[in-house]
């Protein structure tokens, strides 16, 4: 019924479509990159996000949407949601990296305090856990 390959495409460029129906469809069907989008565009990134982080746990891609969405409060969602992954999922797989963390937060929102406080706050942290 669904082509999956032309999905995400067809989300990202039509506006014919009811959000909310293929929201429920994609929910029910589980695919969550298309969720994803679909939480973006509905204005709910935080869930959006929290999707890449528990279902998808691309940490690269959870960097880049809060990137792009440019909403510093994303970044201590990020920070708050990483800290709840066990130490063998989210913050020690192999794509993780802290500095590449705390430099797309100090990239995307310049010297606000959020910014340091959320990198400064992954990293106490992340090196009490490593102890």
């Amino acid at each position: 019924m669904y082509n999956r390959k032309e999905l995400l495409f067809f989300l990202r460029t039509s506006n014919s479509y009811n959000l909310e129906k293929a929201r429920m469809i994609c929910e029910k069907k589980q695919y969550t990159q298309e969720l994803v989008f679909i939480f973006s565009r509905m204005g709910d990134n935080k869930r959006a996000l929290t999707l890449i982080i528990d279902q998808l746990e691309d940490v690269e891609m959870a960097v880049e949407f809060v990137q792009t969405v440019g909403d510093e409060d994303l970044w201590i969602d990020l920070v708050e949601q990483a800290k709840t992954k066990p130490r063998t999922s989210f913050p020690r797989c192999a794509c993780f990296n802290l500095s590449r963390l705390c430099e797309g937060i100090a990239r995307a929102c310049g010297q606000y305090f959020g910014s340091d406080y959320a990198c400064a706050e992954y990293s106490c942290w992340y090196a009490d856990r490593r102890t």
